[in-house]
């Protein structure tokens, strides 16, 4: 069944890198309403001048403040100049039902940049922010970078429940042999705990989004798996704000699309109303939905029967273009094996599974074309993930061969998402220069990758490559000089294979 925990905890200063410990008390009245405020605000100030005691204040992605506003100054405070926006702070859900990995499915044990084999002696070189449950900070598959509590942050960051591990694990697990190995093995992960045991609101997600805002230069992924179950109480202002501002910062957010069997845009199909599942409604977001896949192979593959869709036409627009409208892509979303705190394994079901994959995917583009640095990056990497998707027309041939059937809900069949070869950029030689003492050479290298230049003196079957030198890629170019060559009709080529 799917996860619902109610909200009800303690909170955590948003601008603060480190988990907060509040002695003395376990109870906690979470904040009713999220101030959002013009852009050169000063939260501090406005709260003073209205006589209130923030829980949060956001300075990063947006500024504002989390607050229970009495009934008497709700009106004054709306209309002063400084607010942009009084809302609600409404409860947050994990996107998990119950209970291997897409690992095998997604093509990942044969994609030249994982390097799969084993031993871990080549991670990913991508920050990925893991917002959910917290992280196992000590989980030997795991390569847990930071880890900062904004909910029940009397409790050490750790994680809670396993949701947060889980998901860390499916994006970024170690290829250690043991255990699973994520989609971008070694990543570092962030574990930023938003739900907490006993607290599970709008107010602590905006405060991990303001914290990703402030280290947007080393963040380069969000992971959200978790939304509102289209019953309304979000932000949406201070949602758009913190979205859009982590977007042109260059983070890509992924958001798992809910486990509702529903519309994103709820039954109504228009944007920005209480039935709206966020944050995967929003067009700032890579939104992803789940399938079913029972072997790890192509043929029998369906869309998953509890997974949010996307069959209207949003309004607010699209940065994107997806056959899946509002959906970019979906990924492996039912029984994922992947880490966890209980016996440091577990299997669960749902789009909350199937995000992480997206994000895994989202990693290995930025590992071998670099990050986005403004808002037109992010989408170029979204496009590249949707154009290079494997369409619904081939998921579940085995069974019907001539018209496969994947159960999707809609006409607008969102693709799965599966890292390209075409991502990675082609080891080439890019000039040469003739010069007193030899033949200087430059071309392309790839980090993770050795490449051997090799020469012969010509084509004939009898003359074998000779290696002239071998470079780790960084991925600059690379010059080198041949100072034995001795004529003009000398050939070269490069070897390049996973470093070891």
């Amino acid at each position: 069944m799917k996860s619902q925990i109610l909200a009800a905890g303690l909170f955590a200063s948003a601008c603060l890198a480190r988990a907060l410990t509040i002695p003395g008390t376990n109870t906690y009245s979470p904040p009713a309403n999220i101030i959002t405020l013009q852009a050169d605000a000063d939260p501090e100030a406005v709260a003073r001048d209205f006589g209130l005691m923030p829980v949060n204040v956001y300075r990063h992605a947006f500024k504002g403040f989390a607050v229970t506003v009495p009934t008497n100054q709700l009106a004054a405070l709306r209309q002063d100049p400084r607010v942009a926006a009084v809302e609600p702070n409404g409860h947050v859900y994990l996107c998990t039902q119950s209970n291997s990995t897409g690992f095998a499915r997604l093509g990942c044990k044969t994609y030249p940049m994982i390097h799969f084999k084993g031993v871990d002696d080549t991670r990913i070189d991508v920050d990925v922010a893991i917002m959910d449950t917290g992280i196992q900070t000590n989980h030997p598959d795991l390569n847990v970078y930071r880890a900062v509590a904004f909910a029940d942050t009397n409790l050490p960051p750790d994680d809670w429940l396993g949701h947060g591990t889980h998901v860390a694990g499916i994006c970024g697990a170690l290829d250690n042999n043991i255990g699973v190995v994520g989609v971008s093995p070694g990543v570092r992960l962030w574990g930023v705990r938003v739900i907490g045991p006993t607290q599970s609101e709008w107010a602590n997600v905006l405060a991990g989004f303001d914290y990703a805002a402030q280290h947007a230069n080393e963040i380069e992924i969000v992971n959200c798996s978790f939304n509102n179950n289209g019953i309304g109480g979000v932000p949406q202002t201070a949602l758009e704000q913190s979205l859009s501002n982590l977007v042109s910062h260059g983070v890509v957010v992924i958001a798992a699309a809910g486990n509702g069997s529903t519309d994103i845009l709820g039954f109504d199909g228009i944007y920005g109303t209480d039935d709206d599942h966020f944050p995967a409604a929003n067009p700032w977001v890579c939104a992803v939905s789940a399938f079913m896949d029972f072997n790890g192979e192509l043929g029998d593959d369906y869309l998953a029967t509890f997974t949010n869709y996307s069959s209207k036409t949003n309004a607010h627009g699209y940065f994107v273009t997806s056959p899946g409208l509002g959906i970019d892509v979906c990924a492996p979303g039912y029984q994922i094996y992947s880490a966890s705190i209980t016996n440091y394994y577990a299997t669960l079901d749902g789009t909350s599974m199937a995000a992480p994959h997206v994000a895994g995917v989202a990693a290995l583009y930025i590992a071998a074309n670099g990050r986005a640095t403004n808002a037109a990056g992010v989408f170029k990497i979204r496009q590249a993930i949707i154009d290079a998707a494997q369409p619904q027309s081939v998921w579940n041939i085995i069974f019907n061969p001539s018209d496969p059937n994947t159960y999707d809900p809609d006409d607008h069949k969102e693709p799965l998402a599966v890292p390209s070869l075409s991502w990675i950029p082609q080891m080439k030689f890019l000039s040469t220069q003739k010069q007193s003492n030899g033949l200087a050479l430059n071309f392309t290298t790839l980090p993770g990758y050795t490449h051997t230049v090799q020469y012969r003196d010509a084509l004939a079957a009898t003359n074998a490559w000779v290696n002239l030198t071998t470079t780790n890629g960084t991925g600059s170019v690379f010059t080198l000089l041949d100072a034995s060559a001795t004529n003009d009709s000398r050939f070269y080529r490069l070897a390049t294979q996973p470093a070891p």
